[in-house]
């Protein structure tokens, strides 16, 4: 027996190179959690590939390499979400309590 599946995208047109009916992520509104896919978090230093997103929610604390300039472009802006980190773990670390939140 054979198997097919198919779809159906009104108004898309088929790339004819790879048979693909939506656009590649590159060229998509992206949102990346913690960081771009192939960015190191320590440098800043893009691999390539590298995602470049629109937008990035980090957690907890920003990783380095989210903040240097040749990270911006792949990093878009740049959200830090409040995971609930207790102060007392940021004490442990040397970063005494950080207000990074308002309440």
């Amino acid at each position: 027996m054979k198997m097919e599946t198919k779809a159906v995208h009104a108004g898309r047109r088929v790339d004819p190179a790879t048979g693909a009916v939506t656009p590649p992520i590159h060229l998509s509104t992206t949102f990346e959690r913690d960081a771009p896919s192939g960015l190191d978090t320590t440098t800043g230093s893009p691999a390539d590939p590298c995602i470049q997103a629109t937008a990035t929610l980090t957690l907890a604390l920003p990783k380095r390499g989210l903040l240097t300039a040749e990270a911006q472009p792949v990093v878009g802006r740049l959200f830090l979400a409040d995971i609930s980190v207790p102060a007392v773990v940021y004490a442990r670390m040397g970063l005494g309590s950080p207000q990074l939140f308002e309440e």
